[in-house]
């Protein structure tokens, strides 16, 4: 599953629209990642996927959920 379809079905789970954006640069780095990105969503929380295996959860709502999926 590719990055866009990921946090697409982690939406339709929390039920919220999310926009998802390319990210403009091949690697990121402390320079070049200065916006707000994918893996956000208002007034739940944040899911990033860093990697396939690597998955950061950390949300408020509907729950409090801290954790971190390998």
């Amino acid at each position: 599953m590719d990055r866009k379809a990921f946090y697409e079905e982690c939406s339709r789970i929390l039920g919220v629209s999310h926009a998802y954006e390319a990210r403009p640069y091949r690697k990121i780095n402390r320079w070049n990642n200065r916006r707000p990105g994918n893996g956000r969503f208002p007034g739940y929380g944040l899911i990033r996927a860093f990697g396939p295996r690597h998955i950061q959860i950390a949300l408020r709502q509907p729950v409090e959920l801290n954790l971190l999926c390998h």
